[in-house]
């Protein structure tokens, strides 16, 4: 049992793989192994019997500390499923949990597969199995706002694998179902709680696609191969101006190559020449197209592998290393996938660096609470009042810039027009009067001709 203070006194909390049934007396305790024994040998699909009630409530009263696995993956995964529920329903941690949290929509997801017709019963009764774990493995609280939040984090760490990336698999014997639950539940308190660190962990990552690994679990639990190349990553990262995606997936091509070569570290394999051509074969081998695409990869492949090479070189003078691509690999790499075909009719190449474009476009989408905020304000008379606000206007023509495929003057033309005096009817194909409340703004401010258009169709007048 681990101890946790709180204004109301200590909580004790559950975390072992045994009930706690330490309630005072033997005759007690008695009671609480016999009221265990009568829920297990309860059939399921009838209704409960006064005896399955005289149990909960006893195991309820006499605080008994039952370990969460009993309910979800242990000898009570085969318990009638109404006896978790009047758990939740009788003890007075599990009905506040209940009553606070359903106010954060710990049963949206299961209002949505009820509508949809799949699994929704399912998914509930497996809701209340985990309230129904969360409520009896704590004892010392009767209300959820009496729960320090450090217990809810190590509660929701008790139900997740050591990487905290995933759930725990052992409580996931229904897939799916399970990890719904476990997310809603996690939502729902990291709503009532406002921590944003929970609802991170709210989440179920995927640790490989299509048999190679992501790039969140090669953070999160890296190999001391892999420690040691995301050290020097980390360092570059900071001055790359290259795609980050690529430079990633040239960190994770790095480690397979390290290991083909028959190393366990970087430093005792940069201590003697590679097998020539190596990091181009092995794209070779596993990519079927032979585009610029692979010489881009392999042009930055070397870029790393030279910056690698001057921090060693830097922190061990006189240490001899190798690089892990060479000049004349990718000298190779360029007779292979080099472009052959004709030049494009437009640009294909961003405006500005890859790194800078990717930047540009987080600082943009951070809107009134960052950057844009601040250096997008206008001044407007709201109930009275002269009141500086954020105005999205120009933030969201500049983002648009760099996710559609325009010019700016091709954006201009997407106005609406409710400030002309005519626009143009697209279902009836003709030009009539706007009756916009705003129509003829831009010809009383002198901007525009009164029969200039500034909308997205443009009339063209042709002179007698």
């Amino acid at each position: 049992m681990k101890a946790y203070s709180s204004p109301q006194g200590e909580i004790l909390v559950n975390f072992s793989d045994a009930h706690d049934l330490d309630v005072g007396s033997t005759a007690l305790t008695t009671l609480c192994q016999q009221a265990l024994q009568t829920l297990m040998s309860f059939p399921k699909r009838t209704a409960l019997s006064p005896d399955v009630e005289a149990a909960v409530v006893a195991l309820v009263e006499t605080g008994a500390c039952l370990h969460p696995e009993f309910f979800l993956c242990g000898p009570g995964l085969d318990m009638n499923n109404a006896i978790p529920e009047r758990f939740v329903l009788l003890s007075p941690l599990g009905f506040s949990i209940l009553e606070t949290l359903s106010e954060y929509g710990l049963f949206a997801a299961v209002d949505r597969r009820s509508k949809g017709g799949r699994w929704g019963n399912s998914l509930r009764w497996k809701m209340c199995r985990l309230l129904a774990a969360v409520g009896m493995m704590i004892d010392g609280a009767d209300q959820i706002d009496q729960v320090p939040p450090e217990l809810w984090h190590d509660i929701i760490g008790f139900f997740r694998d050591p990487s905290d990336l995933r759930w725990r698999s052992g409580f996931l014997k229904s897939d799916e179902i399970s990890t719904t639950c476990f997310r809603e539940f996690t939502r729902a308190l990291a709503g009532y709680l406002k921590d944003d660190i929970l609802l991170q962990r709210a989440k179920q990552t995927r640790l490989s696609h299509n048999k190679s690994t992501t790039w969140k679990a090669f953070r999160k639990r890296p190999t001391p191969l892999q420690a040691e190349i995301l050290s020097f990553y980390d360092a570059y990262a900071s001055t790359s101006r290259s795609n980050p995606k690529v430079d990633r997936q040239i960190v994770m091509d790095l480690d397979k190559l390290v290991l083909q070569e028959g190393y366990l570290s970087l430093r005792e394999a940069m201590r003697q020449p590679f097998t020539p051509n190596a990091f181009t074969e092995m794209y070779t081998k596993r990519l079927a197209s032979r585009g610029s695409y692979l010489l881009n990869a392999v042009s930055q492949a070397k870029r790393f592998s030279d910056f690698i090479l001057e921090e060693m070189h830097g922190h061990e003078a006189g240490a001899q290393y190798y690089p892990i691509v060479t000049e004349k690999e990718l000298t190779h790499a360029a007779n292979l996938f080099g472009e052959r075909t004709r030049k494009h009719a437009q640009s294909v190449a961003r405006a500005i660096p890859e790194r800078f474009h990717f930047l540009a476009i987080q600082i943009l989408k951070e809107g009134a609470t960052g950057w844009p905020g601040r250096a997008f304000q206008k001044e407007m008379m709201i109930d009275g009042c002269l009141q500086t606000i954020y105005c999205p206007v120009l933030p969201t023509l500049l983002l648009s810039a760099f996710l559609a495929p325009l010019r700016i003057a091709q954006f201009r033309r997407l106005d609406s027009g409710e400030g002309d005096l005519k626009r143009f009817n697209g279902e009836k194909l003709a030009w009539e009067a706007n009756t916009s409340p705003n129509a003829g703004y831009w010809a009383r401010k002198g901007i525009v001709k009164s029969d200039e258009t500034r909308g997205y169709a443009y009339e063209f007048i042709v002179s007698a």
